[in-house]
C-alpha cells in the first residue's frame, strides 16, 4: 500500500516504523504473552528479549537496507529481482498462514461476540482517525504523518495470531480479529486514503 501511494519514500518511512514495531513486539509483546507484566521481570528475561530483537531477521534486513540506501550501493539486477520476488510473496504468504489457523476456528462462536466488532472498529477506524487529527493539530500534512496513519489503519498483524498460538493465549479469537480486520480493511483503507492523500 505504501509503495502504491508514496513509492520508495513511503517504504523507507514504513521500514523505520517497522524497526520500532519489531523491537516493541519482541520485547514488551513477548513479556505480555508470557504474563510477566505483573511479576518481577528479571534482567535475564530482558537480556534474552533484547538478544531476540537484535538477532531478529526482520531487524537485520532493515539495517542492511538502510546501509545499502545510505551508502548508495547498487545491487546487481539479478539480486534485486530475487529480493523483489521474495518480497512480493509476503502478503499472500501471510494470508495462507491466517487461512491455516482460521481453518481450525469455529467462526460461528465469534460472529455474535460484540467484542470482536469493537476491536475491528477501534483498529480500523477509531485509532487511525484519532492519530490523523492529532497529527493535523501538531504539524502540517506530510508523507511521514500520512505513512504513520496508513500503517495504523492496516489490518491487525499476523504476529497477533502467531504469538497467540505460540503462547496458547486465545489463538482463535486473535485469528478472527486478524481475519475480520483484513476483510473490513478492503472498505476502510480506500476511504481513509481518500481522506488523507
Amino acid at each position: 500500500i505504501l509503495n502504491a501511494v508514496y513509492g520508495s519514500e513511503g517504504i523507507l518511512y514504513g521500514s523505520i516504523f517497522q524497526i520500532f514495531y519489531t523491537i516493541f513486539i519482541w520485547t514488551y509483546g513477548v513479556i505480555l504473552f508470557k504474563n510477566k507484566v505483573e511479576e518481577q521481570v528479571s534482567n535475564k528475561d530482558i537480556k534474552k528479549a533484547i538478544l531476540e530483537v537484535v538477532l531478529n531477521p526482520n531487524i537485520i534486513a532493515v539495517y542492511i537496507g538502510i546501509i545499502i540506501m545510505a551508502v548508495d550501493i547498487r545491487l546487481p539486477n539479478m539480486l534485486l529481482l530475487s529480493v523483489n520476488a521474495i518480497g512480493s510473496i509476503t502478503g499472500p504468504l501471510s494470508m495462507i498462514i491466517v487461512g491455516v489457523i482460521l481453518s481450525e476456528v469455529d467462526i460461528k462462536n465469534y460472529i455474535k461476540d460484540i467484542t470482536v466488532y469493537y476491536g475491528v472498529i477501534v483498529k480500523l477506524i477509531v485509532m487511525p482517525l484519532i492519530l490523523y487529527f492529532l497529527l493535523l493539530l501538531i504539524s502540517n500534512i506530510s508523507i511521514i504523518n500520512n505513512t504513520l496513519v496508513i500503517l495504523v489503519a492496516m489490518p491487525s498483524a499476523i504476529m497477533t495470531s502467531i504469538f497467540a498460538e505460540s503462547y496458547k493465549k486465545e489463538k482463535d479469537y486473535a485469528t478472527v480479529i486478524v481475519f475480520l480486520t483484513t476483510v473490513f480493511s478492503i472498505v476502510t483503507l480506500p476511504l481513509l486514503l481518500k481522506l488523507i492523500v
